[in-house]
């Protein structure tokens, strides 16, 4: 036996050593025969794979292609349902339990698909898909439609209320009709009411805090001290909503529309002030809206529109205003405090009493604007625009480089050593105005009317704020500006700087304070200096051309 085993080892052992012998000797060959092989057998396999998917799909080839409108039978936990296809998969969740059902699953002999689930919290689920408004009845749980609702892969506003689930709530806590007047607070704080409509309910004094109302219609409600705070409003609709004494506090009414809304806490000037604070308006629009008594502090309102909004007694304090529209405004008794103002248009508005403590109005468009008893004390007004404006009030300090002034009318306006440099006043009209220490260097001021009597246009209902007797602008510095045809008669003008201006045409008229060496290398062609008694060394030979000179040897 021994003889006979280690005989069998032996011939083992001799194939082995052949079998290597052939490798090292032919690789190549034994590499293109391995590789067939692995060929033949993936191939075997995909065979296979192929034909059961081709059964697979010859079960449910009827229902995968089937029209979007066929009718589909459905048996849940033995009731009977009738819908489309359609309805089933509207909602474009990838995990819709009859997405993959009516792909993979063919019906019954019947016609009907079978699922073992609850019959009557499936009619909720059903009526939803076809309605888009969750009802959910007193008897059904809504932790059992949420448990079902996640099974079919349907997303659902579990805490989403309807307009009649709203009015049942309030009339639960005493609020049933627009005539009543007792205020209560309803349970809707961190609620669902997006996309609902609202409109024309009294809400007063109900709590909103943290719900969600994007694109709700709240047109014509009652919101009288609602608390908002934390809400999201973006996108609703808020057109002639009583907000009086509301508290909008951090809430979000990005893109809202506020047009007519009423957002003042009682008589203009009397009561307590209503702070919104830190509340987002970015593109909202309070178009004809009343804004009175009321606090907005480091709150956004970029590109808000207050269009023909009427805006009392408002406090705008560190709010970004950037690219806000206030044209044809009203505004009256309000203070800007550290307002950012860039790009936004003031066209037409009509401002009075209004305070620009420390704003950043560069690039703002005050065209046609009317501005009476406004203090711009410290603005950055650079780049904006007052064309056409008239203009009463402080401007001390304001900087005001490179504006656009054309045609602008000034009466008894302070602009004490403001920086107009590069601005153009081209046919600016300033009567009984100080301007004392303004740099003008290089501004426009062709056929200005500087010392003008007061026009017929500031004669409306305000009444005229005091003034200088005449303009005052001691210490002036108009160095290489353009004052063709600009008009200082009578005018105060002491130690004012005129050096390598161009006066051509200008008149200085019966200017008992005028020294010729104001006029260094300054173009006077035609300048007239009638009746101011100036006398000039026959060495200055610009004056050569001027007229009402004294010259003196």
């Amino acid at each position: 036996q021994r003889r006979v085993h280690g005989g069998i080892r032996f011939e083992e052992k001799k194939r082995d050593m052949m079998r290597l012998q052939t490798i090292r000797r032919y690789p190549f060959v034994v590499a293109v025969v391995v590789t067939v092989s692995l060929c033949i057998l993936i191939s075997l396999r995909q065979v296979r794979l192929g034909h059961n998917s081709t059964e697979q799909q010859q079960a449910g080839r009827d229902w995968t292609f089937a029209s979007s409108n066929d009718i589909i039978k459905l048996d849940i936990g033995g009731a009977k349902f009738h819908t489309t296809r359609d309805i089933l998969t509207a909602n474009n969740n990838p995990r819709n339990y009859f997405t993959t059902l009516l792909r993979s699953v063919a019906p019954s002999q019947d016609g009907f698909f079978f699922v073992d689930r609850n019959p009557d919290i499936f009619k909720v689920l059903l009526n939803f898909l076809r309605s888009g408004e969750l009802q959910i009845p007193p008897e059904v749980a809504r932790e059992s439609v949420l448990l079902e609702a996640s099974f079919y892969g349907i997303d659902v506003p579990l805490n989403r209320y309807s307009r009649i689930e709203v009015a049942s709530l309030l009339r639960d806590w005493g609020q049933t009709s627009m005539a009543e007047t007792q205020k209560t607070t309803g349970p809707l704080s961190r609620t669902n009411l997006s996309q609902i409509d609202l409109s024309r309910m009294n809400l007063a004094s109900v709590s909103f805090t943290g719900a969600t109302l994007v694109r709700t219609n709240l047109e014509y409600s009652v919101l009288r001290g609602c608390d908002f705070e934390g809400a999201d409003l973006r996108g609703a609709n808020l057109q002639y909503a009583d907000l009086r004494g509301a508290n909008l506090n951090h809430a979000n009414l990005a893109g809202a529309n506020l047009a007519f809304a009423m957002l003042h806490y009682g008589q203009p000037g009397v009561g307590g002030i209503t702070l919104q604070e830190g509340t987002n308006f970015q593109g909202a629009n309070f178009y004809k809206a009343q804004l009175g008594n009321t606090k907005f502090q480091d709150a956004n309102l970029f590109d808000a529109s207050f269009s023909f909004a009427n805006i009392l007694h408002v406090q705008f304090v560190r709010v970004n205003m950037s690219r806000a529209w206030l044209d044809y405004a009203s505004i009256n008794t309000v203070s800007f405090e550290n307002v950012t103002l860039t790009r936004a248009s003031f066209r037409s508005a009509t401002l009075s009493s209004v305070q620009f403590g420390n704003s950043d109005l560069r690039f703002t468009q005050f065209n046609g604007a009317t501005i009476h008893v406004t203090q711009f004390g410290n603005t950055n007004m650079q780049f904006s625009c007052l064309d056409n404006a008239k203009l009463s009030g402080s401007f001390v300090g304001a900087q005001m480089q490179h504006a656009s002034m054309v045609s602008v009318g000034m009466h008894c306006v302070d602009l004490q050593r403001a920086n107009l440099e590069g601005a153009s006043l081209f046919a600016a009209t300033v009567s009984k105005s100080n301007l004392q220490y303004v740099n003008f260097y290089k501004a426009d001021l062709q056929y200005a009317m500087l010392n003008s009597s007061a026009p017929a246009y500031y004669q409306y209902e305000y009444s005229t704020p005091p003034c200088q007797s005449v303009t005052m602008m001691h210490e002036a510095n108009f160095t290489s500006a353009v004052l063709v045809g600009a008009n200082f008669d009578r005018s105060h003008v002491s130690s004012a700087v005129f050096t390598d201006s161009v006066l051509d045409k200008a008149s200085f008229r019966e200017i008992q304070t005028i020294d010729f060496k104001m006029f260094k290398g300054a173009s006077l062609v035609g300048t007239d200096f009638s009746g101011s008694g100036l006398q000039v060394p026959s060495s200055f030979s610009n004056f050569n051309a001027a007229i009402g000179v004294t010259r003196t040897t």
